[in-house]
């Protein structure tokens, strides 16, 4: 999309949601990808040690989808977050959005586990050997690394909690998502794409220019893009008020609310 307005764009890999928030936040990139519970606890611990308010440098440019909470298992033994307990689970590269998450709900359940920060594909490998007894990995469904596993696998159950239906969303993993895997009740977080608070007018318009963009080609992204796309939060009905201000979060609730 942005190939096509002429914007050029420069794709970094990282590690996920902790990384992107700190290169965001020392001005080395412009946009960046995250989970907005990792960016609610990041901020909290860089407003304490540096007295930078993340939330107020930084815009959501684009809300984007809910990343499904993936606890996959193959002992038939573990079915649900608590049988965790003790157990070897791998939970993404250290410092990722899911290693964050995976923290906050196992800290929340009371479990301990022995961590393994293993990409999902090197969990799988190892899952499928015996080295590993579960994983847990947050990202929208379909993740790739999961959609050829046989049905020896199964995934996790967690708990309903009023607790964490304060942060995460209920979301259902239909049964046409994975072959091998039964219709599934999980938690979700909201992921986003976030910009820098800059007022410069040429800034200001390329990413306007890039929502747009992305807004009335929407149909395209639905039937040739990520099969995320067909549920995210992006709406293909463009507004007349599409260039309004860019949301910003709210410090309190972590959601994106209209800047006066």
């Amino acid at each position: 999309m942005a190939e096509k307005e002429g914007i050029p764009i420069e794709v970094i890999q990282t590690n996920g949601s902790f990384d992107n928030i700190n290169l965001l936040g020392a001005g080395k990139v412009d946009l960046a990808i995250m989970q907005l519970d990792v960016l609610r606890f990041v901020a909290e611990i860089m407003l304490k040690e540096t007295g930078v308010n993340v939330l107020q440098e930084a815009k959501v440019a684009l809300n984007l989808y809910l990343e499904e909470i993936h606890i996959i298992a193959k002992d038939p033994n573990i079915r649900s977050f608590t049988q965790l307990e003790g157990k070897r689970v791998a939970v993404g590269p250290q410092k990722s959005g899911s290693a964050l998450t995976a923290e906050v709900l196992l800290a929340g359940f009371g479990v301990k586990i022995e961590p393994v920060f293993d990409a999902p594909e090197e969990a799988v490998k190892k899952l499928g050997k015996g080295d590993l007894d579960a994983l847990i990995f947050i990202a929208g469904a379909p993740v790739p690394a999961f959609q050829n596993l046989d049905k020896s696998f199964h995934f996790v159950s967690l708990p309903v909690d009023s607790g964490l239906e304060q942060i995460y969303s209920m979301k259902k993993i239909e049964k046409s998502v994975y072959p091998w895997a039964d219709e599934h009740d999980t938690y979700a977080v909201p992921s986003v794409i976030m910009t820098r608070n800059r007022s410069e007018n040429e800034y200001v318009s390329t990413m306007q220019k890039l929502v747009l963009s992305i807004l009335v080609n929407k149909d395209l992204l639905d039937t040739t893009g990520h099969p995320k796309w067909k549920d995210s939060f992006v709406r293909s009905k463009v507004r007349r008020n599409i260039l309004a201000p860019m949301p910003v979060l709210s410090e309190v609730e972590g959601t994106p609310r209209t800047q006066s």
